[in-house]
């Protein structure tokens, strides 16, 4: 008896599951995602500590109490640890994302290939 789910409707229906409690964030432009990574400055937990310090006021902390900015220096330097030593990325490539150009030659002639994934690929990455 054949099964009356395909593939892809399997898939459909888990999206539009998953759609209802993850929202969905912007995509970001290719180039930014090349480029841009080189012009962050990464995690900092003595500079996240000094702008949430210049915040106090705003929540009626007056400055100079010490035992407020060591507080958020302790929970801030442990977050940031926890994310820099513990945290991981995790990607997901569909099918026919990477395209594939290659050219050289051997002593038949020129030699020429494309070709693109055929599968979904996955790679892990570290948060820095």
């Amino acid at each position: 008896m054949a099964c009356k789910y395909s593939n892809s409707r399997i898939a459909d229906e888990l999206e539009r599951e998953f759609s209802l409690y993850i929202p969905k964030f912007p995509r970001l432009p290719t180039k930014l995602l090349a480029f841009g990574a080189d012009g962050r400055p990464g995690l900092n937990s003595k500079k996240i500590t000094s702008d949430i310090i210049s915040q106090f006021s705003k929540v009626g902390i007056e400055n100079g109490d010490n035992v407020w900015e060591k507080y958020t220096a302790l929970v801030v330097e442990t977050l940031i640890d926890a994310i820099v030593y513990d945290a991981t990325v995790s990607v997901g490539i569909k099918p026919t994302e990477i395209q594939v150009i290659s050219q050289g030659g051997n002593a038949g002639g020129p030699v020429i290939s494309v070709g693109q994934n055929i599968t979904p690929v996955g790679a892990r990455g570290i948060i820095s």
